[in-house]
């Protein structure tokens, strides 16, 4: 009949490539990662003016108006709440840099009086934040309020 076909040679990786690779993979998540925490301590907005900040912020839920009084920052905002209601509160913080500390307290149309501590973080040259509102240890189980804001 005839002679058997040969066999085609097997491809076989130089042992080079594999770490290459791996190398190559491990650097673009790091560089991502880290161009992520750039963006999160926000370099560009490092120093946040008092002009920066006092204002009208559009905030999750409702409005933030801050102004400064001295060296403390005051804050009041309403929020609409699915199951609370309309909320009125007031912030007292400091600002250093762009991480606004404070503390607050609120009233709301069903379900009473709370309050608690939290953060801001300015980012975008002062226009924007992100940050969270925890509740007093004894209200609500501990429970975290994220916050975002853009400067109106």
């Amino acid at each position: 009949m005839g002679e058997p076909s040969p066999s085609p040679k097997s491809w076989r990786m130089p042992f080079f490539v594999l770490p290459v690779v791996v190398i190559a993979f491990l650097g673009v998540v790091v560089g991502i990662s880290t161009q992520m925490l750039t963006d999160l301590q926000s370099t560009p907005s490092a120093n946040c003016t008092r002009d920066d900040l006092a204002g009208t912020w559009q905030v999750t839920g409702g409005t933030l108006m801050l102004k400064s009084e001295g060296d403390r920052w005051v804050g009041t905002y309403t929020l609409l709440h699915d199951f609370r209601g309309t909320i009125k509160g007031k912030l007292t913080g400091t600002l250093e840099s762009n991480l606004l500390q404070f503390t607050w307290q609120e009233t709301a149309q069903w379900g009473g009086a709370q309050q608690g501590d939290g953060f801001f973080v300015f980012q975008q040259k002062c226009r924007q934040f992100y940050g969270s509102a925890t509740h007093a240890p004894h209200q609500q189980n501990g429970e975290v309020s994220r916050w975002q804001g853009q400067k109106r």
